[in-house]
């Protein structure tokens, strides 16, 4: 069915189409709304995703994961000052289940003697059952120099992550610690 409203010679000509995706039209034929079947929204889409603009243009919409989802995100842990061995004192509760792609870490001051060893624990356990991919900072340097993919990636929703200083420079420590850890949502 289709039914025509308003004058004809005006901008003001209103069309609706009602077939199996019925759309509300300006005169000149450009889509306003998108689709009227169902739910009001342009079709396609799946489970979960959001509607969101690609741009200011009237009806310029795409189906995209939400934010931290399907994405990659990034926890930050920091440690100020001077650093020592320990374990993590500030946790991380995951929101949604994740998998963790890796660990990169840097300081404000190098340490010298020996290497900066960070640690990230899963629920008090350690990621990294391979000791030698856990994230190091070589003597002299400020930042690792690669991303060790864990041994263990798979978080569930509510685990817990905390980081511990396993080593510090044997000389000077090394000071004001960054440790980054990349996830996507599951």
């Amino acid at each position: 069915m289709r039914v025509k409203a308003g004058n004809t010679t005006t901008q003001d000509v209103l069309e609706l189409d009602f077939g199996s995706a019925a759309t509300l039209v300006e005169r000149d034929g450009k889509a306003v709304v998108g689709s009227l079947a169902g739910s009001g929204v342009p079709p396609g889409g799946t489970t979960n995703q959001v509607l969101t603009k690609t741009s200011n243009a009237d009806g310029d919409a795409t189906w995209q994961n939400p934010v931290g989802s399907g994405g990659t995100s990034t926890q930050t842990f920091g440690q100020p000052g001077v650093l020592s061995t320990g374990l993590g004192a500030v946790p991380f509760v995951f929101p949604f289940a994740a998998t963790i792609n890796g660990v990169v870490a840097a300081v404000g001051t190098a340490p010298t003697g020996a290497a900066v060893i960070v640690d990230v624990n899963l629920n008090g356990v350690t990621i990294f059952s391979t000791q030698a991919n856990r994230p190091t900072i070589a003597a002299g340097e400020t930042k690792t120099t690669s991303m060790p993919a864990p041994d263990v990636t798979g978080v569930a929703q509510f685990d817990v992550l905390t980081v511990d200083i396993d080593q510090i420079g044997s000389t000077i420590a090394g000071s004001d610690l960054i440790v980054v850890i990349s996830y996507n949502s599951a």
